[in-house]
């Protein structure tokens, strides 16, 4: 090997031990997924055994290519049904290419939603108000400020989102839900939880997931059977 050829080598190495870090990294977020899942009496497994992205019937998973649930801990929660997992997703194709992950939780609801995003509202959301789109506009302006909300059926939303729904969803204005059919989907839009507050994530989530199912009306149970 000449002097100069080693540089040639450099980008494999580079390669090689950012694969060795991901592995380990993604072991050890693995390991503390089951720890949780043992800790919380929920079920888990590494690989999704409920295909999650192709059965369900949410935006949120149609978005990009090359989806995929993992890390899934799932089961009976303070009487509920959940589900919690690692998700990621690519965006774009070669060199111009991005995938991002999340951390989400699907709650069942025993109220069969119509379509319903709730997400905090961005720059892009108040701009396309000023040129003539809209969302939904609730009672209360500081939920309107943080909020863009959209659904197939208004009376639906404005039923599902009363005064003190909105007070929770204002006390977690960072995270994004996604209803339609028979489940919730929540998650934090700006990325996945990191190992070290994985514990405390996936509680608030499910916590959050526990009190948006329990203030649900129980007028509309019946009314969407």
């Amino acid at each position: 090997m000449d002097d100069g050829s080693w540089i040639a080598l450099i980008p494999f190495v580079g390669l090689a031990v950012w694969g060795i870090v991901e592995l380990v990294s993604g072991r050890r977020r693995r390991a503390r997924w089951r720890e949780i899942a043992s800790r919380l009496g929920l079920q888990f497994q590494a690989k999704d055994p409920f295909d999650t992205p192709s059965r369900q019937k949410k935006q949120f998973f149609r978005e990009g290519h090359s989806q995929r649930a993992y890390n899934v801990m799932y089961g009976d929660y303070k009487g509920v049904r959940v589900r919690c997992f690692d998700y990621r997703m690519t965006e774009g194709d070669g060199r111009a290419s991005g995938t991002s992950f999340f951390t989400c939780l699907l709650v069942a609801t025993p109220v069969r939603f119509y379509p319903l995003g709730i997400r905090p509202e961005t720059t892009g959301d108040r701009v396309n108000r000023l040129l003539g789109g809209h969302d939904l506009q609730f009672e209360s302006a500081e939920f309107n400020r943080q909020f863009a909300v959209h659904c197939t059926n208004k009376r639906f939303a404005y039923d599902v989102i009363h005064p003190r729904m909105m007070e929770l969803l204002l006390r977690h204005k960072h995270r994004e839900i996604e209803a339609y059919g028979w489940s919730v989907l929540i998650c934090d839009p700006e990325g996945q939880a990191r190992i070290s507050d994985l514990e405390g994530e996936v509680v608030r989530l499910l916590e959050y997931g526990i009190e948006f199912v329990g203030l649900l009306p129980h007028y509309l149970q019946a009314a969407r059977k």
